[in-house]
């Protein structure tokens, strides 16, 4: 009866949020007007129906709030990228995703840990917790990073092309250019890492003033090779 009324109360909490972040407009301004409340809610009630079939009272009690707090993960993460050609994306769901499933392993950890009176379930449920926190995390991680942020993180250098070859650019850093102080030339792969900003040489010209992102990683040679490109603007 507890565990009905636990799964009641969660359910009509869940159904509301999913409803309000769906179709209220302010709301599902927030996340790109995209599907991602149903996605994410979709994967909560999944939670939250094994919950129930296995008896996990935290997740059931906490599941909701778990969904909320995701979300506001995502906004406070700043979600919104923009791919090349000024393409908006949003990943916010991509966050409230792992936040929840994170959630989920931290109540499934916790309930492994007051019932460890049934050691076989209590050791299924720790090892369960443990996978939803490291997994999600993991996929996170190593996502495909947007235009944003390379943008705003990653190191770059603005300089003139001298020569265009068939795989690379002999670049002239800006004397004004910080990377000036440690190098001067520098020899620019194209093969860049992002899909979207994928280059040629047909892309480019001599005398044309180009702005390169890269991984920060410069060969010492004369000139300098930089092969971790993420991508080159023609300024």
């Amino acid at each position: 009866m507890k565990s009905y009324r636990n799964v009641s109360i969660s359910l009509f909490i869940l159904v509301v949020a999913i409803l309000c972040l769906q179709y209220v407009p302010v709301l599902s301004g927030l996340h790109g007007h995209s599907d991602a409340p149903f996605i994410v809610g979709g994967i909560a009630l999944l939670c939250l129906g094994v919950s129930y079939v296995l008896k996990y009272h935290l997740i059931q009690i906490f599941l909701s709030m778990g969904y909320i707090v995701s979300f506001v993960l995502g906004l406070l993460l700043e979600t919104k990228g923009v791919t090349y050609e000024a393409t908006i994306i949003f990943e916010l769901w991509i966050v409230w995703l792992v936040g929840l499933l994170v959630f989920v392993g931290i109540l499934c950890i916790t309930e492994a840990l007051r019932h460890q009176a049934s050691k076989k379930k209590s050791r299924v449920t720790f090892i369960m917790g443990v996978v939803l926190i490291v997994l999600p995390i993991y996929v996170l991680m190593m996502r495909p990073l947007t235009m944003d942020q390379v943008i705003d993180h990653k190191p770059h250098f603005t300089g003139k092309v001298l020569e265009v070859y068939e795989n690379s650019l002999l670049i002239e850093i800006d004397g004004h250019d910080p990377m000036a102080v440690n190098m001067d030339l520098a020899v620019v792969s194209m093969d860049v890492m992002m899909d979207d900003m994928k280059v040629t040489s047909d892309d480019f010209k001599v005398n044309d003033t180009v702005t390169v992102y890269f991984n920060g990683v410069v060969l010492e040679s004369y000139p300098v090779q930089i092969n971790g490109v993420y991508a080159i603007f023609v300024d």
